[in-house]
């Protein structure tokens, strides 16, 4: 077995094209043991495609439709060799007793049997599958959770998966492990999710390639995990660290969404560590329904020596940095934008910004100037969240904020129609997307007042509680909401109770989204109807969004979740 130590156009002299140069210890290697017998294996590129199709070189090299698998036998088969065991292996096998148009130092030289296996991407995917013993079947996962929720469950579960402050665990990758990731899972994953996912259906030959990949991703001790949302049939691949070794590198978790996706690639590249940051990129990923999100595995300071931060240019050899170039690399001239969820830092001489966020474009782009429609659409969500936003201008207490060389923008230069943006979170903002399962404090004061706690789908509970008792937030007293809202603001438990003594006749029960993992207090009144439900952390107190029984629309109990609003009352239906 020979197999070349380097790409043919390494060298511009043409020297390290093993198949034109004779002084090659390749050749050496061929004229040893190769001269009487030898079977050579190939594959397609977009030059011997056209030079095979009989098409003559374009000026630009375009990716064409690739030929079935050949085999070129020059004279006689090799010594050994059997076509009878070869066409089982491969389904669609053209034989031709004849040379290939293409310069081969190795055939030229062979005495005897000389055949050229010319494979197709299929052909190699069926036969890395036999090839590759794994039991990994890459079985659908099925939940009730949208993927934001069923993320922040995962981190809440397992977070573990962050190596922490000072263990020294994470491991940088080396090069050639970043280019076998690259080559054999991350490649052939965006590409078999881009034509064999069909209408919320995988294709057998989609299916396969899934298995191949996963076989390879476990070389890297890495798991390929299929995600469905059962309601909305939305699906996603998941490319996360096995929990069945026993040393991981830290390199990361990786989600993409299939079938119909906006133009977005989110970042959390540094998640616990900029609190909350995490669960303010989950959000977005799903409300701006991006392509792809990132979640580093490691704290910036895991490794004394600093090589454990991912935004640090020093370290931009990083599984991280790998998948934000490759998602981009191929989505080709597809319009994308990186959206870097990062936290405002606390600075003791200087004052911290006024804005809820900090909006910052690696092209400098400002309000009126630069802005892409992907980042204007952004821009909208955050506006459509109330949230106060300013662009990094170089003034005093928005220096520092630059995307500057933070690695990851780096590629967006090489790219085409590729935009980068960082926005830096202000801690009141990243505060309103806690987990409320992790809210402590808020849980005990309702269970001192014995409310009872109940984890739901909010859409599913507004529905069954409309749907069977009809409702209306006439009878809901100003003061009653005047006395919650001033519980959000101030985390008083006495409020709390006094607002319960003083309307003993409605009914409470506290919820938490498993979705959003917000909190809220649901209002009924003595009969048990749905009045209203009260946002305990809204970022808008004061919004009131209301919900008609007739027609109950779910985009309204989503509008007013993604915007934190204070209430969502229960209309009258119409007479």
């Amino acid at each position: 077995l020979a197999i070349a130590g380097t790409r043919r156009a390494a060298n511009e002299d043409g020297s390290a094209d093993v198949l034109r140069n004779p002084q090659t210890l390749y050749q050496a290697f061929h004229r040893a043991l190769g001269r009487h017998s030898a079977l050579q294996v190939r594959a397609y590129t977009v030059e011997s495609a056209r030079a095979l199709a009989g098409l003559r070189p374009a000026a630009v090299e375009v990716g064409i439709e690739e030929p079935d698998t050949s085999l070129w036998v020059r004279a006689s088969l090799p010594s050994g060799f059997s076509l009878a065991e070869l066409r089982p292996l491969i389904d669609e096998l053209e034989v031709r007793w004849d040379s290939t148009p293409f310069s081969n130092r190795q055939r030229d030289e062979t005495l005897g049997g000389f055949a050229e296996l010319i494979l197709n991407r299929t052909a190699m995917r069926r036969l890395q599958a036999r090839s590759v013993r794994s039991d990994r079947q890459v079985q659908l996962e099925v939940g009730e959770q949208r993927i934001d929720g069923y993320l922040q469950e995962w981190l809440l579960a397992s977070k573990d998966r962050i190596a922490p402050r000072g263990s020294d665990l994470y491991r940088p990758p080396r090069l050639d492990e970043l280019l076998y990731m690259d080559e054999e899972v991350l490649t052939p994953l965006l590409e078999a999710a881009s034509t064999e996912y069909r209408d919320g259906t995988w294709t057998d030959e989609g299916l396969q390639a899934l298995r191949t990949i996963a076989a390879a991703a476990a070389v890297f001790r890495y798991d390929l995990i299929r995600y469905r949302h059962r309601s909305s049939r939305q699906d996603f691949l998941i490319l996360s660290e096995s929990d069945q070794v026993e040393q991981r590198g830290y390199h990361g978790t990786y989600v993409f969404r299939l079938g119909g996706a906006n133009g977005y690639l989110v970042q959390v590249p540094r998640p616990i560590y900029e609190i909350n940051s995490f669960e303010y990129a989950v959000s977005l990923y799903e409300r701006l329904q991006a392509r792809a999100l990132l979640i580093a595995g490691t704290h910036p300071d895991t490794n004394r020596d600093g090589s454990s931060d991912l935004v640090r240019l020093t370290n931009i050899q990083s599984l991280f940095s790998l998948v934000n170039q490759v998602v981009l690399r191929e989505s080709g001239d597809t319009p994308m934008l990186v959206v870097h969820s990062r936290a405002l830092g606390y600075r003791p001489d200087t004052p911290p910004p006024s804005a809820d966020v900090l909006v910052s474009f690696s092209n400098g782009a400002t309000p009126g100037y630069g802005v892409s429609p992907l980042g204007k659409q952004l821009l909208n969500v955050l506006e459509d969240d109330g949230l106060f936003t300013a662009f990094v201008d170089g003034s005093p207490e928005r220096a520092g904020y630059e995307v500057g060389s933070v690695p990851q923008s780096l590629y967006v230069e090489a790219a085409a129609n590729k935009a980068f943006c960082a926005l830096w979170l202000s801690p009141l903002v990243r505060a309103l997307y806690q987990q409320q399962t992790e809210n402590r404090q808020e849980t005990a004061a309702f269970d001192a007042l014995g409310v009872a706690t109940e984890e739901i789908d909010l859409f599913s509970f507004v529905q069954a509680h409309v749907l069977t008792r009809r409702g209306g937030s006439g009878a809901l007293p100003e003061a009653y909401r005047e006395a919650l809202a001033r519980y959000s603001r101030t985390g008083d438990v006495v409020t709390l109770r006094r607002a319960r003594e003083a309307w003993p006749g409605l009914g409470w029960k506290r919820l938490v989204d498993r979705n959003s993992r917000q909190s809220f207090l649901a209002v009924t009144d003595a009969e048990g109807r749905l009045l209203s439900i009260a946002n305990l952390n809204p970022s808008r107190p004061e919004e009131r969004v209301g919900i008609s029984p007739e027609p109950l629309k779910p985009e309204v109990v989503a509008h007013f979740m993604d915007t934190r609003a204070g209430w969502l009352d229960v209309e009258e239906p119409s007479s």
